[in-house]
């Protein structure tokens, strides 16, 4: 042997030794020459081979291709390629500190294997190395010593496979570890097993990180010592009634980077304690024997599955944690802590359950979240604790305890519940979203029960279905309905409907505070029940209080309406009802309308503004108008059945022209408040108003009587009515004024009625006025008092209404004129200017009253003042002249009067038609005037147009005189076109004499004012 060739056996020998493996005797130690080449070559090893069972083989550089099954002593790999389709066995102790192996073929180690160095070991081809031995994996340096597996290839290893690197340390590729042996994970660092794993055997997990991130299914055991970790973070894996125990952690979790692990465990023993952490957690019922902790990820399964957390179960983290694919939870003794925000969200889709049997304690910092579409089945005790907002967007039921400690508990995906729920003070509970069905749950506690809604989806539907509540109320939005229940704590009622059909009711036990600027909705025929209640706070056209579908509010208390604006109880389909059986109390200077029937059994007091009831109803009850207020009825049928309605402010029956005008039915009562009519219609019994009244508009209907035993004014432009047989009585002053227009501001009769107007009317208008009919009758304006006509106008008594007057009719100024026919039983004074005239061409102007004054009579064309009674030009205390605008007739009962107060001075009458006289002429002194003897006087001129022998028919049947001194005596001469009278002292001319001179001149002066 030459000196090279020692050298080199030494070497090789050296080698040998330093990596532990002492060749038998006879055996050799061979080196691949580097080639790419066979194994089976000899030439290609050095010394020649090839290597035999009981030879060392070492590989570094080349590839050495094994294409038959070899078995040899040990393998020593330091780089290079061990390829092929053979099976290399290697019974004894081999390392392997770099190079790859690949092909389909089989490296099957039966003995101890080292995996050591720097170098990465890469498995390819879909190569299959089988470890029967001891192997270890160690020696790495840092992120080295990786092993990789390409192509599906295969790790089995049926012995003890222990990883002790120093430092963290990976599996990786596209191949698959198969575990039926032992597999101990000694140091605590992170071993990352990139490829499939699976466990059949045992892994021992003693210290560090083990992390199997490819998937893989295992049916072995899984021991994790204290402090250790066994992290499932990629990959799908499957755990089929494995075991996992110690004092380690089982985690699921992720590293979001990429597809996130799936967990699949199928029954086992799980006694290890639980860390989920992300990804996905899955598979058939699982029962969790240890201590759980879940800071993110998804529990998933389908329905029917359940996982069970038999010992504690810690929900925290900011990270999301996911309940999925119908799975059902089982915890016992819970709690949620840790976010540092809107995190750590609890989400369950797909129907799946928590179930709660223990204590569940939520003691986040931040406002927390349960959302989804699962349920949370609480049967234990839930207690929250931070002064925080816990959403629980999924169903929740309780049948046990919820305990709000603090902040605000906020289920909003609806559930059924028949437990408890005590609310801490400053603590709320709140319905916001989602249809909550509670029976005969009780919510107690110094803090709030709230139903509210955000606007932004559907509102919560929660029926209260009995139950005991002591706790403070607060209604803010969505829905409250349920079976008959009562809220025995103070209510607040900012918004949100109150529902439920006929039968069943609310019951504010407590005062009720409507307020804010929210609707407030009645419905579904639902009957509330009120004591002492405020209702406040609106700021403009809001605060509305909607009653609908026969829905009922009832006030058995106090209820005082202090909005600062105008407010309304408004009427929904189907109408509604406002019974006040206790005391109304309106406060603000603003309009409250009520929609709705308000029926007042009790005291309604209108302290300030307008109280506009619109929707009828029927009221016995007191109606208090403080001074500037107002009691307004412009919409609805409303029955008053002997109320009271007191006070120094008004009382008005209105319209607003926009729809159906109210009806206001007064049966008797005592009304002391000042009355406005401005619209729709008065009727009912017979009723009396003591206050001043005003009367600008709408009708006064019905077979009774309205009186008025106050001043009343009639004014404005609108349309007055007295109608169906009503009779209106007038006792003191009324002022009929204001209109805008001609015939504005009329006075209609319709289907019968009666004015009486037993006090002083003053027909005071600025334009043409009317009083006029409509249909039916008959109709009569009896004026038993004193009728004014003031204005330079036309007042026009229409045809169809009967104009009465057996008081004083004053004809001031202006015309005044009557369609009917026409008696006057009263006594009508005619100023100067002014006419009263009739316009009926088929019946006279009767008098059987007194007609006197300046002014004219003005019967109709071709028709005659008949005189009955008297007539009196001027009055009897003064002079004037008298004209007749038509015929004059005057039989045998009727009488003229003429006051002479000087031989120029002296009551005259100018007919303009023809003149028939009977009766007496009576002639009176006035200021103690004694004619002359022969004095004449001109009392009567009339003239037709026409000379002819009806132009006068007949004379005085007597004439008579008085307030002269005695032997003082008239007497009368008649002539064409004028009625003379003649003093005549002791011995007067004979009358054939005088008659004869005066005619002459009388008749001359006539026919010279006919040219005229």
């Amino acid at each position: 042997m030459n000196a090279a060739a020692i050298r080199w056996t030494f070497g090789v020998l050296s080698g040998v030794i330093s990596c532990g493996l002492v060749a038998p005797a006879g055996a050799a130690s061979l080196t691949w020459n580097g080639l790419t080449a066979d194994w089976t070559v000899g030439t290609n090893w050095t010394p020649g081979g090839p290597p035999g069972i009981t030879d060392t083989a070492t590989v570094n550089a080349g590839n050495a291709q094994l294409n038959a099954d070899t078995t040899i002593l040990g393998l020593t790999q330091g780089g290079g390629t061990l390829s092929g389709t053979g099976t290399l066995t290697v019974t004894g102790p081999s390392t392997w500190t770099a190079g790859t192996q690949n092909g389909t073929g089989t490296t099957q180690y039966e003995s101890t294997l080292g995996i050591t160095g720097i170098g990465t070991k890469s498995i390819t081809g879909g190569r299959t190395i089988s470890l029967g031995g001891a192997t270890t994996w160690s020696g790495n340096t840092g992120a080295n010593n990786t092993i990789s597996m390409a192509n599906a290839s295969f790790i089995n290893n049926a012995g003890t496979f222990t990883d002790a690197n120093a430092f963290g340390s990976t599996i990786s590729g596209s191949g698959t570890f198969n575990n039926t042996g032992t597999f101990n994970k000694q140091s605590d660092t992170t071993t990352s097993m990139a490829v499939v794993f699976n466990n059949n055997g045992t892994v021992n997990v003693n210290a560090g990180l083990l992390l199997p991130s490819a998937g893989g299914t295992s049916t072995g055991v899984f021991n994790i010592a204290s402090g250790a970790t066994l992290e499932f973070r990629n990959g799908s894996h499957t755990l089929n009634n494995v075991t996992t125990s110690g004092a380690g952690t089982l985690q699921v979790s992720t590293d979001n980077v990429g597809a996130d692990a799936t967990v699949a465990i199928n029954g086992g023993t799980l006694n290890a304690p639980l860390l989920l952490s992300g990804s996905t957690l899955t598979g058939t019922d699982q029962v969790f024997g240890g201590a759980a902790t879940w800071t993110g990820g998804t529990l998933n399964g389908a329905a029917g599955t359940t996982t069970t957390f038999g010992s504690t179960l810690a929900i925290s983290g900011t990270g999301t944690k996911v309940l999925s694919g119908g799975r059902a939870v089982n915890a016992g003794n819970t709690t949620w802590s840790g976010n540092s925000g809107a995190n750590n969200t609890i989400s369950m889709a797909n129907a799946s359950i928590f179930n709660n049997t223990g204590t569940f304690t939520d003691s986040n910092a931040f406002d927390s979240t349960i959302t989804g579409s699962g349920v949370f089945n609480n049967n234990g005790t839930f207690s929250k604790q931070s002064a925080t907002t816990t959403s629980i967007a999924v169903v929740f039921n309780n049948s046990a305890t919820v305990n709000i400690n603090a902040g605000t508990l906020l289920p909003g995906g609806g559930g059924t519940s028949s437990g408890v729920f005590n609310i801490a003070d400053g603590a709320k509970l709140e319905l916001r979203n989602g249809s909550h069905v509670l029976n005969d749950v009780t919510t107690s506690g110094a803090g709030l029960f709230q139903i509210s809604t955000d606007n932004v989806g559907a509102d919560a539907s929660v029926a209260l279905n009995g139950g005991t509540h002591t706790t403070a109320f607060l209604l803010s939005g969505s829905t409250l309905g349920g079976a008959s229940h009562t809220l025995s704590g103070p209510a607040t009622w900012t918004g949100g409907t109150i529902n439920g059909t006929g039968a069943q009711s609310t019951t504010f036990g407590n005062s009720l505070a409507i307020s804010g600027i929210g609707s407030k909705v009645l419905s579904g025929g639902r009957t509330v029940n009120a004591g002492d209640t405020t209702w406040s706070g609106n700021t403009g056209a809001n605060n509305t209080i909607s009653i609908a579908t026969a829905s009922v509010f009832n006030s058995n208390g106090t209820f005082t309406d202090s909005n600062a604006f105008d407010s309304s109880i408004a009427v929904g389909n189907g109408g509604g009802t406002f019974n006040n059986n206790g005391i109304f109390n309106k406060q603000s200077n603003t309009t409250t309308s009520l929609g709705v029937a308000f029926n007042n059994n009790g005291t309604v007091n209108v302290n300030a503004g307008t109280f506009l009831p619109g929707g009828g109803g029927t009221s016995s009850g007191v109606y208090n108008i403080a001074d500037g207020a107002r009691l307004e009825f412009r919409n609805g049928n409303h029955t008053l059945n002997g109320v009271t309605t007191a006070g120094l402010g008004l009382l008005q029956i209105s319209t607003d022209n926009v729809g159906a005008d109210a009806v206001v039915t007064l049966n008797g009562g005592t009304h002391t408040t000042s009355l406005l009519l401005s619209g729709s219609t008065l009727q009912g019994t017979d009723h009396a108003f003591q206050g001043v009244a005003t009367w600008t508009g709408g009708a006064i209907s019905g077979a009774a009587s309205t009186t008025f035993n106050n001043d009343v004014t009639i004014s404005g432009n609108g349309l007055k009515t007295i109608v169906g047989g009503r009779t209106v009585n007038l006792n003191q002053t009324t002022n009929w004024t204001g209109n805008t227009v001609n015939d504005n501001n009329a006075i209609r009769f319709w289907n019968g009625a009666t004015l009486n107007n037993y006090g002083t009317f003053n027909d005071a208008n600025a334009f043409n006025s009317f009083i006029e009919h409509n249909v039916g009758g008959p109709h009569n304006f009896n004026n038993i008092g004193t009728y004014n006509k003031q204005s330079n106008t036309i007042t026009t008594v229409d045809l169809g209404v009967n104009f009465n007057n057996t008081g004083n009719l004053n004809i001031n100024a202006g015309t005044m004129r009557v369609a009917n026919a026409f008696d006057n039983q009263g006594t009508i004074t005619v100023a100067t200017g002014a006419t009263f005239a009739t316009t009926a061409t088929n019946v006279d102007m009767q008098n059987h009253g007194v007609l006197q004054g300046t002014g004219t009579y003005d019967p109709a064309a071709g028709r005659a003042v008949i005189n009955s009674g008297q007539v009196q030009p001027g009055t009897p205390t003064s002079v004037g002249e008298l004209l007749i605008a038509g015929n004059y007739t005057q039989n045998t009962a009727g009488l003229i009067e003429f006051n002479l107060a000087s031989l120029l001075n002296f009551d005259k009458m100018d007919v303009l038609g023809n003149l028939t006289l009977a009766g007496t002429v009576h002639v009176s002194s006035l200021g103690g005037y004694n004619p002359n003897d022969g004095d004449t006087f001109t009392i009567i001129t009339f003239d037709d147009g026409v000379a002819d022998v009806s132009d006068l028919l007949g004379t005085f049947s007597a004439v008579t005189w008085s307030g002269f001194n005695p032997g003082v005596a008239f007497t009368a001469l008649y002539f064409d076109h004028s009625v003379v009278l003649s003093a005549v002292n002791e011995v007067p001319l004979p009358a054939s004499a005088w008659l004869l001179a005066t005619a002459s001149a009388s008749l001359v002066g006539w026919r010279l004012r006919r040219r005229r």
